[in-house]
């Protein structure tokens, strides 16, 4: 089978630290995803809508811009940068007391996601190889769903000990550590 095949390619351990990043990755968006609203609310914004207009602003000016920036630099330089801004933004977002910081946490977050999301998803092929391609971007999307969905129960839990300040403060710490593990252990594309 090609999921045999890749194994045998890549062995076990690389393939768990490559789908480390992409747990994270989708864990901590769900954290926007899933609490932000929660969160808006809890300081007093009466809207979140602008924060996720922003969001969507900078991912698509990202991805219509600079979508192949990842191809001309290389994948680890892009990701491991986007990782950083993904943790600086949940970090802005566990500092906000104003809407002004609330609209530029989001559009922060939105470039991270604009640039992590491709150059991860083809990381992933180029590790797995272009013979595996549908592979690879199904074991991405795969990975990225079950981060998302792990996501909601792990900071739901985080926020309902320490609150919403604390649970952004963990989800940029695991980000920040995901990609210090994916820079130092996973495999050059």
């Amino acid at each position: 089978s090609p999921a045999a095949g890749v194994l045998r390619k890549v062995g076990p351990a690389v393939l768990l630290v490559m789908s480390a990043m992409p747990v994270v990755h989708g864990a901590t968006k769900g954290s926007i995803d899933n609490f932000i609203a929660l969160f808006g609310r809890s300081v007093g914004f009466g809207r979140v809508g602008p924060f996720f207009l922003a969001f969507s602003l900078a991912a698509i000016l990202t991805w219509a811009g600079l979508g192949d920036v990842s191809d001309r630099v290389g994948r680890k330089r892009v990701i491991i940068p986007s990782a950083c801004v993904i943790s600086l933004n949940l970090l802005l977002i566990s500092q906000v007391r104003g809407y002004p910081l609330f609209i530029a946490a989001g559009f922060l977050g939105g470039l991270g996601q604009g640039f992590i999301f491709p150059a991860l998803s083809t990381y992933v092929i180029d590790v797995l190889g272009p013979e595996n391609r549908g592979l690879a971007i199904s074991l991405y999307l795969t990975l990225f769903d079950i981060g998302n969905g792990l996501g909601g129960p792990l900071f739901g839990a985080v926020s309902d000990l320490a609150g919403y300040r604390a649970m952004y403060v963990a989800a940029g710490a695991l980000m920040l550590a995901a990609g210090l593990l994916f820079v130092l252990r996973a495999p050059p594309s």
